[in-house]
């Protein structure tokens, strides 16, 4: 059996392998309204089982159905303030905002924290925007947020 350690080039491999297995994820569920609720609860019970990189995949595949929590949860496995990394993701601010923003705009209160939190501090690839930030976490706030009230405190005038 040939090892992987020695393989020419077992980067390309391994995408190979991870892109299968998406695919595979991806057939699992035909087309209905109700999907996107089966696949975040599958992707929890992944990620309750600790298998973190076949929680992400299906929660992406139902972030892009138009989940918005599992849009929400997809963005914290890039976001660089979720400590320790979800997942070992490397952190992707840009990334993350994205997927906050999605969540944030079906009127998810976390999602608008989370994003007015990661817009006050910036991080890889997404510079601080105070102004976008206190806009988010306003919006999360008027839901009665506790945590986003509190964000806001802390935030310059």
């Amino acid at each position: 059996m040939l090892s992987l350690a020695v393989w020419p080039d077992r980067t390309r491999i391994v995408g190979i392998v991870a892109q299968l297995a998406q695919n595979a994820l991806l057939t699992m569920w035909p087309a209905s309204p109700k999907v996107p609720e089966a696949m975040l609860a599958k992707a929890r019970d992944y990620a309750k089982a600790g298998d973190m990189a076949a929680a992400f995949l299906v929660f992406r595949r139902a972030a892009e159905s138009g989940s918005a929590p599992a849009q929400l949860e997809l963005a914290t496995f890039y976001d660089p303030l979720v400590t320790p990394a979800k997942g070992g993701f490397t952190p992707d601010a840009a990334r993350a905002a994205d997927w906050y923003e999605r969540a944030a705009l079906a009127g998810l209160p976390e999602a608008q924290r989370r994003l007015g939190l990661l817009l006050a501090k910036g991080g890889p690839g997404l510079g601080a925007d105070p102004g976008r930030a206190r806009s988010w976490l306003q919006q999360a706030a008027a839901q009665n947020d506790a945590e986003a009230k509190k964000a806001l405190e802390t935030l310059p005038k």
